[in-house]
């Protein structure tokens, strides 16, 4: 007992009290770059800026956070009252969980071996995927909260020796390159598959209702029946030169569904918007199109990718809505 309170329980508490004073002073140098950016600002706009609490106004940074922790909050009246004000120190606990326990990792790895540590930790991780998904699937609030930290503490667990154990791989000459390219290996290989697992998990394949429907994908079956000019797979997506270009001339031989003027939708399915450049569309003679209209007419593309601000994939509209959470993360990972 002795020795598991020398070994574990004092370096915890250190640990923690350290970790405390890391985390005060750098929320008081925050505070403080605030004021000084504040003031800066104030200055040049010919302004005092804070002036009142505290001398010259030093407190005002800490004065701000006491109103906003202590403010009224406005509850949509739609929501639970509780689940809505428990969600943000939910969200803060589950993102601190991971957090937490990387530095417990790291001194039992030193003590028991980091790759048993980190292989230990990756097993478990791998099996708690099955009851991760089940928890989810039960749209409990307790269950899913309980899947977030389970999974939390295990990311924690396997990112205590991760960092010596990838340098730990490499000579020391090439140690920095070495762990460079590992982490922007895995980066790829993982934002690669990401959106191919999430398919398969959130695509609804190939069961209906709890049921199978027959298909490997019914997803994929409901596309199949979708305007082909418009939906599916695009394989030149996938051939030397790909780029805005080659996506500005796909969009352009889509044929048109409508024109918006005002509230008004004006029918135009099937003409070309090369004919609408053109100013030849009988429905608006002489009539070229906005910025708006093309706006519109990308709207009407459904490609298995389709581009905009960002890429957004059919992968997960045939999903549950609560299985858009863990999709999202695992996609951004």
């Amino acid at each position: 007992m002795g020795a598991f309170i020398s070994d574990f329980v004092v370096p915890a508490i250190v640990m923690i009290a350290q970790s405390l004073l890391v985390l005060v002073t750098l929320l008081v140098f925050v505070a403080y770059v605030l004021y000084a950016d504040r003031k800066i600002w104030a200055a040049v706009q010919l302004r005092r800026g804070p002036n009142v609490v505290g001398p010259w106004g030093l407190l005002q940074s800490f004065a701000d956070l006491l109103k906003f922790v202590f403010k009224e909050p406005i509850i949509p009246s739609g929501a639970n009252k509780g689940v809505f004000l428990l969600a943000p120190l939910v969200t803060t606990t589950l993102a601190l969980s991971a957090w937490a326990v990387i530095p417990v990792a790291a001194v039992v790895a030193e003590r028991r071996g980091r790759r048993p540590v980190f292989l230990a930790a990756s097993a478990l991780l791998t099996l708690w995927a099955f009851p991760y998904f089940w928890l989810i699937d039960t749209g409990s609030i307790a269950a899913i909260l309980l899947a977030c930290v389970v999974t939390g503490l295990g990311v924690g667990v396997a990112m205590g020796p991760w960092g010596a154990l990838i340098a730990e791989a490499f000579p020391t000459a090439v140690r920095y390159s070495g762990s460079s390219v590992a982490y922007a290996v895995g980066g790829v290989l993982g934002g690669a598959l990401a959106p191919i697992v999430a398919t398969a998990l959130f695509a609804n394949s190939p069961f209906t209702e709890g049921k199978p429907n027959g298909f490997l994908s019914m997803r994929s079956q409901i596309w199949t029946d979708t305007d082909a000019d418009r939906s599916g797979m695009l394989p030149w997506a996938f051939e030397d030169g790909m780029g805005f270009e080659r996506w500005v001339d796909y969009a352009l031989d889509v044929p048109m569904y409508f024109i918006k003027r005002g509230d008004t939708y004006i029918d135009v399915s099937g003409k070309s918007f090369h004919d609408f450049f053109a100013g030849k569309l009988k429905e608006l003679p002489g009539e070229r199109p906005t910025i708006s209209d093309w706006a519109n007419h990308l709207s009407t593309i459904f490609p298995e990718v389709r581009l905009k601000r960002y890429l957004e994939m059919r992968g997960a509209d045939g999903g549950l809505p609560r299985g858009i959470a863990p999709w999202r993360g695992s996609a951004a990972d």
